[in-house]
């Protein structure tokens, strides 16, 4: 689909029945494209990960054979609208129904997590679709709001990228009416946003301050040749 294409309408479950997603955590794996000779990871069906035993001066690859079961294994075909298709649709549902909604990408340098959260124009990541999709459902209803907070954990420090000088800000668990605990960061910087390009400007702006963003633009180069 093209990046000004119609954002597909997200479809939360009738009122009183719960998403099938709600309350569950899933690993998805998805395994970034590169030469077959430096390919040691490989998908076998839709939920198993094979990684077959290398020299271990090729890339890091292990002697060891392994199997590995996960929720859904995304091939080095998969495109980033079938990760956010298959990963992400559910929790936007589950979202619209009032239920915390998380994205975790875990991985090394280099290993695709801002390519398949953000992307590019021209092949999106899953947080543009997802702004824009919620947008799209949001505008159905007659009173709503979105704000957006930008943060970074690193060296264990919780730092607000919203800013100019970078605050270290804390980060809260609570406990709601039913005693069900979620994580508020009061002193964080929250910017109200009415449609998807706002939102995303908001965001844009926060990752421009990371600590990460010097080294993710030192091996940017090499990444972008394997997508």
């Amino acid at each position: 689909r093209s990046p000004t294409s119609e954002p597909a309408m997200l479809t939360a479950p009738p009122e009183g029945q719960a998403s099938p997603s709600k309350g569950d955590v899933a690993v998805c794996v998805r395994l970034r494209p590169g030469p077959r000779s430096e390919t040691c990871i490989f998908k076998e069906g839709p939920n198993h990960v094979h990684m077959l035993p290398g020299l271990t001066d090729l890339g890091g690859r292990s002697n060891n054979e392994a199997r590995y079961r996960c929720d859904h294994a995304f091939g080095q075909e998969a495109s980033q609208e079938d990760v956010y298709n298959e990963a992400v649709v559910p929790i936007c549902e589950s979202v619209l129904l009032g239920y915390n909604g998380a994205i975790i990408a875990y991985g090394q340098t280099g290993s695709g997590k801002t390519h398949t959260i953000i992307g590019t124009p021209e092949k999106r990541g899953v947080i543009p679709r997802a702004v824009e999709a919620i947008f799209a459902s949001l505008r159905s209803k007659s009173d709503w709001s979105v704000v957006v907070s930008v943060l970074e954990i690193y060296n264990e420090r919780t730092r607000d990228l919203l800013v100019p000088h970078v605050a270290q800000v804390d980060i809260h668990e609570v406990m709601d009416n039913h005693g069900l605990p979620s994580f508020h960061c009061p002193d964080a910087a929250k910017i109200a946003a009415r449609c998807p390009q706002d939102a995303l400007a908001v965001l844009y702006e926060g990752l421009e301050r990371r600590e990460t963003r010097s080294e993710e633009r030192r091996v940017g180069k090499e990444c972008r040749s394997r997508w």
